[in-house]
């Protein structure tokens, strides 16, 4: 019986002969359970890629056992990045991989059969490189500073970045992905390989950016990660800094500019602050200010640190009059410190300074004859009388002042002797004018009252009064003729007749003049100028005549107006006015007031037209020169027209026929009017009017014929077929236009095309069949249909159509759907045709030949038969292949894929494809056949009953249908023991045989209760047999788990709770041990001495029909150091794994009948020495009680120890039931029993105590004793004899070992073997 303890007591000297007794009992076992070593077959050298997910296969352990004995796997050290399967071997990631965190792991394997030692196996593990690293980039951050002047190429700075993956995943490239600003991009690039940023464009400190941002991506050359293809990538700031320099000159903030100064400022006045700056903001040099050139120097300076402009000199703007007072100075701004280019940089502006004027000079007067000089006398001249307004002769005088602006305005002023006789020009001016002297009084200044006058002129300054200058101007007077010649009258009335010609005297007009000087000396003259291309007048004598007569029009022109000018020597004149009037005479026909006459008139009676006719005529109103009278001129249609002769309205008599009318004329007809005057002699003119003659829709299409017919051939779309004609004799194209329409149906078939024929005489009806539509000669071999003409006013005429239909080979031949050929599997046809494919063609001469394409399995995945059974004909027979056999088996239908061709096609597709289904009948030729579903069976025989189900076969037919019903029958039973002893056996089994027709498989049933007792397996042999009489059979095995491999397993708990916990218990149990668990008995103790404890029968079967032993049951339970299930199996309260029957042991096993002997044998032995040990009983009981007092004095703790006084010369204190040396309390339970005065409690049944152990006589436990005790009974250890040296004392032993016990961790609890035969509580 085996417990639960901590480990193996063997408390006796007879421990020697106890181990003896023990190798060979382990040696028999061996010999009788001899089993074979697993080998791991697993590589050496495993690659697994470092991406593979957690919870995915590694690898797998692969192992073979000979006997195919379930393994377990595992690791000898526990790995943090491998997990293996214990069942299956399957290694699964545990954490996540990392090549680069560590590429090579190195792992123990370990497999184990559950009998011999663990077989073991060292692998290396190397990490397959994943592209699962980015590019890092190295040393950041990143920045530079480069300046500005930097020559194109030069290298700002070098990046580096790292991959840790191998191969193209390791490759870094180095892209520059952004700039900032952005127009920076064209300023750097950077190297692909080498990351090197170099400068490609000019930087400017002050035009561009002074900083710049740039984005760098390093990219690997991509791998495979988790399946896909991936490129890792990553970026990285670079700031880069421009630095200025001195390469800029100087820029001026305010010049160019003005300023301005007043004249007369003092000396030192500032005048304007020049600014300028370096624009190297980062250097920012002083600048020094100069004047380097000047209009006019020594007039300002600059100060050269500040830049203020100030007066140098006194300043005199009249000085600088040519520039106007405005002096430009050039102004250099020169930078303190070199350049980049060793010098002083340096720019230069203008500056234009306008000195202000100051009212410091009163006006002068000047002569400007030649050049102006100051001077105040003055002379000229002046004829007497002269107009008013006219200035003084011979004067060249000029006022100016030599202030600017406001200052220099003045005003002039007249005084002397001749100041109310003439007036100054202007009154008022402004820096300078030129004076005039003007005749205000012409009446005082005459020649015969004095020949000189004198006058003063004064100019005084508008703002002061006390600046005033003063001129005398002597002014001579002219004498002059002062008489001027006059006429008789003012006006004179004269009258000509129009068109006289050239010469004709109109009248004869003289003028006198009393001075003497003129007489006969006046001459004569028309004004104005424009008058002497009609008039004339003789100069001398004053004689008018006509100039020219042509241009003498009353009608243009009745009235003329002119000036008779009469001049004597002096250039006096008189004047006198003509009124010359032209008489009228008959010169002018009629005009017509338009140039022709438009008018419409539509055709037909009822229609009243009328038109006014009007002319005019220029000759003089009311006489006959001017009266008119209108007429038509006969023509082939005046006698349709009448008009009134005094007012000109014309009005038509007769209704108009537009048809009647020429074509050519296009409706249009001309009536010439005349219009004559009454004057002498009579002139005429006339005018011609265009009448229109509307057309009305009065005539409708008429067809030329009233049938027509036609042919046209079949299937051409769109063919043209013939035309019909059509004409209206309306004259304008809107009512004899023509449309066609087709009805009787056909409508949609045909199309009619409206056509007009040349010089609009009629239209053709071009008829068509239909674009999208095709004539079938095989559906209708004629039509007939109206065609209709239609004017604009759906005015109609209709004609007949009659079209014939011609036949055109051009159906396309076709197969007719749904053929179907069947025939027998395995047999042939006389002849071998199976069938006949007749295609159809609707043409009325075709020819059909038929090919076969293809052929398609649809029995196959592919659809691809492998072999050819059937062809066909070109006269359509179908045929067997005479070189295949047709197997239903292999397809049931095959599909041929048929071309039908029309060899007589003449327009069109020729041929066309279909299919024939050619069936295939299954006929009873195949036998059934076994399926393997499972290798083989294993049964419990314990458990088997009658109608037990104990295996299953399965069986398929590959014919179908009746053919296919299958039936199974057991033929034989035989027994093969583990001997191969072949026993043979009634028919013990028997088969289900299956529901339905479909089903396959039948059940194996035992007929009778297995014997329990049989070691070896079943050989059933079963027939499967089909309808048709064909059967094969086979034979099914079906090894037996007899009862020496019942294991009896015992739970601290009720069997109630066992029944709630038993699929957790079941499953642990399965997966330490890799079995299935056969359950077949549960019982609970019910004794009430005894806790609650159930009892659970069990196998522990693997696939291959093999069982473990209690024994390799509870070292798998243990779990070689695994105690996971253990942990989970002591949690449901397992306590102990026992053998399942106590006489299992050495049944049918001639090695366990050798056994018993021995240990008959070693009984006796025990026997005489437990009498020998009675004898020494009160001896061993002395160093006994020693030995455990010594040993738990090494544990004990002050807090337990009891106080009392000793009784000397004895064992015992004063209290009772104490310890002799520790003075503690002895628990009943925990004596041994070897006091003489206490005998009477030596208990046959005492149980060694500890936390997980069982008593080995009895099921009571005592699992509370820590509460009684805190200090267990501690095991004493004997030392082995070696060369036949004496015992060692027990409390010397004790004493040896009390350096080890101390402090020594105690082993974790464990499922070990514990013999009753061999207990020292028995002793």
């Amino acid at each position: 019986m085996s417990n639960i303890s901590d480990t193996l007591v063997l408390n006796t000297e007879m421990g020697q002969v106890t181990i003896i007794f023990f190798l060979v009992l382990v040696t028999l076992t061996a010999k009788a359970h001899s089993n074979l070593i697993p080998e791991i077959t697993t590589d050496d050298l495993i690659r697994v890629r470092e991406d593979t997910p957690v919870g995915q296969r590694a690898f797998m352990i692969n192992a073979t056992d000979p006997e195919g004995v379930a393994l377990r796997y595992s690791f000898k050290f526990a790995s943090a990045f491998f997990q293996p399967d214990p069942n299956t071997g399957e290694v699964t990631v545990k954490s996540p991989l990392d090549r680069e965190g560590q590429e090579v792991h190195s792992l123990t394997l370990v497999v184990s059969d559950g009998v011999y030692t663990d077989v073991q196996k060292q692998v290396t593990v190397v990490l397959e490189d994943a592209n699962d690293n980015a590019p890092a980039f190295q040393g950041i951050p990143y920045n530079a500073k480069i300046p500005e002047n930097a020559p194109l190429g030069t290298t700002v700075l070098s990046v580096s970045a790292k991959d840790p993956d191998s191969g193209t995943s390791g490759y870094v490239g180095y892209y520059m992905s952004g700039v900032t600003p952005a127009d920076g991009g064209s300023l750097f690039q950077i190297g692909e390989r080498n990351g090197s940023i170099t400068l490609v464009g000019k930087l400017s400190f002050t035009e561009k950016s002074t900083f710049y941002q740039l984005t760098v991506t390093a990219k690997d050359g991509g791998g495979t990660l988790e399946g896909q293809h991936v490129i890792q990538s990553s970026s990285v700031f670079i700031f880069v800094n421009v630095e200025d320099v001195s390469d800029i000159d100087p820029v001026f903030l305010n010049l160019p500019s003005t300023a301005t100064v007043v004249e007369d400022s003092p000396v030192g006045t500032p005048v304007f602050k020049v600014r300028a700056r370096d624009p190297d903001t980062g250097i920012n040099s002083p600048i020094k200010f100069s004047i380097t050139n000047a209009s006019a120097t020594g007039l300002f300076q600059i100060n050269m640190n500040s830049g203020v402009i100030s007066v140098q000199s006194t300043l005199d703007r009249e000085q600088h009059l040519e520039s106007d007072g405005v002096i430009t100075l050039e102004i250099k701004a020169e930078e303190s410190v070199q350049n980049v280019n060793g010098v002083n940089a340096f720019a230069t502006s203008e500056i234009q300074i306008t000195i202000g004027d100051k009212n410091d000079n009163p006006p002068e007067f000047y002569d400007c004859t030649e050049a102006c000089v100051n001077q105040n006398t003055f002379s000229g001249n002046i004829d007497e009388h002269s107009a008013v307004g006219l200035s003084v002769l011979g004067l060249s005088m000029k006022v100016i002042d030599a202030d600017k602006g406001e200052n220099s305005e003045f005003s002039l002023s007249i005084e002397g002797p001749g100041k109310d006789a003439f007036s100054v020009s202007p009154s008022r001016a402004v820096s300078n004018t030129i004076v005039q002297i003007l005749m205000k009084t012409p009446a005082d200044v005459d020649y015969e009252k004095g020949t000189t006058m004198t006058v003063k002129l004064i100019a005084v300054d508008s703002k002061k009064e006390e600046f005033k200058s003063t001129a005398t101007v002597t002014i001579s007077i002219n004498d002059i003729n002062d008489n001027s010649p006059k006429f008789k009258q003012e006006t004179f009335d004269l009258e000509i007749n129009e068109h006289s010609p050239n010469g004709t005297e109109i009248a004869t007009i003289t003028a006198t003049d009393p001075d003497t000087e003129d007489v006969g000396n006046i001459v004569y003259k028309l004004l104005p100028e424009s008058m002497l291309e009609f008039f004339n007048v003789d100069p001398g004598t004053g004689r008018i005549t006509v100039e020219n007569g042509d241009l003498l029009d009353r009608e243009g022109r009745s009235f003329y107006s002119a000036n008779l000018q009469a001049k004597d020597k002096a250039n006096n004149t008189g004047t006198a006015i003509l009124e010359i009037t032209l008489l009228d005479i008959n010169d002018n026909a009629p005009k017509m007031i338009r140039e022709s006459y438009i008018a419409f008139v539509n055709e037909g009676p009822g229609v009243n037209f009328e038109l006014q006719i009007q002319a005019i005529d220029d000759d003089q109103p009311g006489t006959d020169n001017s009266k008119i009278e209108y007429q038509i001129v006969e023509s082939e249609f005046s006698s349709n027209f009448s008009i009134d002769k005094d007012t000109g309205n014309l009005k038509m008599t007769d209704a108009l026929d537009r048809e009647a009318l020429d074509p050519a004329l296009k409706g249009v007809i001309e009536l010439n009017v005349t219009a004559y005057d009454k004057g002498i002699p009579p002139l005429g003119t006339s005018v011609i009017v265009e009448i229109n003659v509307g057309d009305i829709n009065d005539n409708s299409p008429l067809f030329q014929k009233n049938e027509y017919n036609f042919e046209v051939k079949e299937s051409e779309q769109g063919a043209f077929i013939n035309s019909v004609f059509a004409e209206d004799k309306d004259q304008t194209e809107m009512y004899n236009r023509i449309s066609f329409s087709i009805t009787g149906g056909s409508s949609g078939t045909f199309s009619v095309r409206s056509v007009p024929v040349p010089n609009n005489s009629g239209y053709w009806g071009n008829i068509s069949v239909d674009q999208d539509i095709e004539l079938d000669y095989e559906t209708r071999k004629s039509y007939t249909f109206k065609v209709l003409a239609l004017d604009l006013d759906r005015n109609e005429d209709s004609a007949t159509v009659n079209l014939k239909v011609l036949d055109v080979n051009d159906e396309t031949p076709s197969l007719k759907t749904g053929i179907v050929i069947g025939m027998k599997e395995n047999t042939t046809v006389d002849g071998g045709v199976i069938g006949k494919i007749v295609g159809d063609d609707k043409d009325t001469m075709h020819l059909l030949e038929y090919e076969l394409l293809r052929t398609e399995c649809p029995c196959n995945e592919s659809g691809v038969c492998q072999e050819e059974w059937f062809l066909v004909e070109p006269s359509g027979n179908v045929t067997i292949n005479p070189e295949y056999v047709v197997d239903y088996e292999s397809c049931h239908e095959v599909i041929l894929h048929v071309q039908v061709t029309d060899t007589l096609t003449e327009l069109g597709k020729n041929s066309s494809e279909g299919t024939i289904t050619v069936r295939i009948e299954d006929i009873n030729d195949n036998a059934p056949e076994f399926i393997q579903t499972q290798p083989n069976f294993v049964v419990v025989a314990e458990s088997t009953d009658k109608d037990t189900s104990v295996a299953s076969v399965s069986a398929t037919d590959r014919d179908s249908g009746e053919n296919a019903i299958i039936t199974f029958e057991v033929l034989a039973v035989r027994f093969v023991n583990n001997n191969n002893q072949t026993e043979d056996l009634n028919k013990i089994f028997r088969v289900d045989q299956p529901p339905t027709p479909s089903d396959n498989t039948g059940i194996i049933r035992s007929l009778q209760s297995l014997d329990a007792s049989k070691k070896g397996r079943y050989v059933i042999t079963v027939e499967v047999k089909d309808k048709g009489g064909l059967s094969s059979t086979s034979e099914v095995v079906i090894f037996t788990v007899d009862e020496t491999f019942k294991v009896s397993l015992e739970f601290r708990s009720t069997a109630e709770d066992f029944a709630n916990n038993q699929a957790n218990i079941k499953w642990a149990l399965e997966a330490a041990t890799g079995t299935t668990v056969h359950i077949v008995k549960v019982s609970g103790q019910t004794e009430q001495r005894v806790a609650a404890l159930t009892v659970v029968e069990a196998y522990f079967i693997f696939p291959n029909g093999t069982a473990l032993q209690h024994d390799t049951v509870l070292n798998m339970v243990n779990g070689n150091g695994n105690t996971e299930y253990r942990d989970i199996l002591l949690g449901q309260g397992l306590s102990g794994v026992n053998a399942g029957s106590e006489d299992n042991q050495g049944k049918d096993n001639t090695e366990m009948f050798l056994l018993l002997g021995v240990v008959g044998g070693l009984v006796i032995v025990l026997v005489v020495t437990s009498t020998l040990l009675v004898f020494m009983r009160r001896n061993y009981q002395r160093k006994l009680k020693a030995a455990k007092a010594m040993n738990s004095a090494t544990m004990s703790i002050s807090e337990n120890q009891k106080s009392g006084p000793v009784v000397p010369g004895t064992n015992k204190y004063t209290m009772e039931g104490a310890n002799p040396v520790l003075n503690l309390n002895i628990e009943a339970a925990t004596d041994l029993g070897f006091d003489e005065e206490d005998s009477n409690t030596d208990r046959s049944s005492h149980q060694i105590n500890c936390l997980y152990c069982l008593n080995s006589l009895d099921y009571n436990i005592d699992m509370n004793m820590s509460e009684k005790d805190t200090m267990p009974m501690m095991v004493i250890e004997e030392e082995d004899e070696e060369n036949g040296q004496s015992y060692y004392e027990p409390l010397g032993a004790a004493l040896a070992q009390r350096g080890k016990r101390k402090g020594g961790d105690e082993d974790p609890p464990s499922l070990t073997f514990d013999n009753p035969a061999l207990s020292t509580t028995d002793l």
